[in-house]
């Protein structure tokens, strides 16, 4: 908007948009295991949720540089809607305007008819690899580029006595962000310490799981 006189490669910006929504369902692998063994305010699940929200709108905002003029950013706040008819008229839009390929693999993130079950279906045929336990989604948590997913993911190892991620811990040891390297010492002090002992403060006023 402030420099119309940009030209935009809508290949490069297609492409860009592809690994955006890969992402996102990659997300919902990563979602799948741990909503069995989180309870639903857990942080961990707080943080990857405000993530995949984050992905959804850069999705929009890449859809934005395709698509002009104002109504996708009120498809943007349609699909969000509680209102059922809200996000129909939305959806229908988006259907219209949006290509075959990119329609396929986006309407159904965004349709609240499908499941997340189905969604995670959908991702293990998409992306492939799919994520069967609660110590392979933290792990991919623990490799993000995020660092509060980085952050939580590490809190969640120690909370859940993952210790076969405590490899992964060490390699945060010496990070040069100093909640992290807390974090890190928090979660391998819950590792070493005995089932029935007291566990140490989570930082940062994080609520403990179960």
């Amino acid at each position: 908007d402030a420099h119309p006189d940009v030209r935009l490669d809508d290949q490069l910006v297609e492409l860009v948009l592809a690994a955006e929504i890969a992402g996102h369902y990659r997300s919902y692998q990563v979602l799948g295991p741990l909503r069995d063994q989180l309870k639903d305010d857990d942080p961990v699940l707080q943080a990857l949720r405000q993530s995949m929200d984050l992905e959804l709108e850069r999705i929009f905002r890449l859809m934005a540089l395709l698509v002009t003029g104002p109504a996708l950013h009120d498809a943007y706040v349609g699909v969000r809607a509680k209102s059922t008819s809200v996000r129909a008229n939305a959806l229908e839009y988006l259907e219209n305007v949006l290509k075959p390929d990119l329609r396929r693999l986006l309407l159904p993130l965004l349709d609240s008819q499908v499941t997340i079950e189905e969604r995670i279906a959908m991702a293990d045929q998409l992306v492939g690899a799919p994520l069967e336990t609660v110590e392979q989604s933290i792990a991919t948590l623990l490799a993000s580029e995020d660092p509060w997913l980085r952050s939580c993911a590490v809190y969640a190892v120690g909370a859940l006595h993952l210790r076969v991620l405590e490899p992964d811990l060490q390699r945060f040891a010496g990070a040069d962000d100093p909640a992290l390297r807390e974090g890190v010492q928090v979660a391998l002090q819950r590792l070493s310490a005995e089932p029935d002992s007291p566990q140490p403060a989570v930082p940062g006023g994080m609520v403990g799981v179960g």
